[in-house]
């Protein structure tokens, strides 16, 4: 493995990259997909429509497979699951454009928040931002993934509480591998940043890890009202 990796280029399209991970035996197959960043405009009016856009798809494709009169067995499933909500870290607080952004995605996929380059506030800094965000989300009513329900275990409710409270993670990208420990971390000038960021990208990875909850929560509420909101809009453009 390569200890230093060269900068990646800024996304200019919408672009999907299928990566397949084993862990514990356990094999799974992961699609990633990477969107462009919104925001640096001057009129940013609705700039996150492509992602929505782009979900309603994905939808769409597999709604039209479903109702495919020879249909395969195993449909393929290009649905969006979860959103990974990268948040820049200002210290202060959620912008408008944020809770905008992130108030209508989260009805069409699971939203998972985080702080983008956390490695750029103190720990206090980060703490009182992490407060902060938390108190704008519910005052926005932006609900991250994952939300409890009725027919949650009491573990379940539990782990999800502690998830909850530890949000929005605040990660840093990986570009360096300690020789000494064998842990993943970002090497710059001033030295290793690790500590507490990989404990927060931990418990990140333990909530993409809940393919059931996510594949759940899309199957029952995300993909549900879709057929009849896609023929409302048809209805629409035909009557237009």
């Amino acid at each position: 493995q390569q200890q230093q990796q060269q900068p990646l280029n800024p996304t200019r399209t919408i672009r999907s990259v299928i990566h397949v991970l084993e862990e514990d035996g356990m094999r799974v197959q992961l699609t990633v997909t990477d969107t462009p960043g919104f925001g640096d405009f001057i009129n940013n009016d609705e700039c996150w429509m492509p992602v929505c856009a782009y979900i309603d798809e994905q939808h769409s494709a597999y709604l039209d497979s479903e109702l495919h009169i020879q249909r395969t067995a195993r449909i393929k499933d290009t649905r969006v699951h979860a959103c990974i909500y990268f948040i820049e870290p200002t210290g202060h607080r959620l912008s408008e454009l944020d809770k905008m952004a992130m108030k209508s995605i989260q009805l069409k996929a699971n939203i998972i928040p985080v702080i983008a380059k956390a490695d750029s506030l103190q720990p206090k800094e980060l703490k009182l931002f992490k407060e902060r965000l938390r108190k704008d989300m519910k005052a926005a009513n932006i609900h991250p993934f994952p939300q409890q329900r009725d027919t949650h275990s009491v573990e379940e409710v539990h782990e999800g509480e502690e998830l909850l409270n530890e949000q929005p993670y605040g990660v840093v990208g990986q570009n360096y591998v300690d020789p000494s420990t064998g842990h993943p971390c970002r090497k710059s000038r001033c030295g290793l940043i690790e500590s507490v960021f990989v404990f927060m990208f931990a418990s990140l990875k333990s909530i993409v890890s809940l393919l059931s909850c996510l594949l759940n929560k899309t199957l029952l509420l995300m993909f549900p009202p879709f057929p009849f909101l896609s023929l409302v809009l048809d209805v629409h453009s035909f009557k237009r």
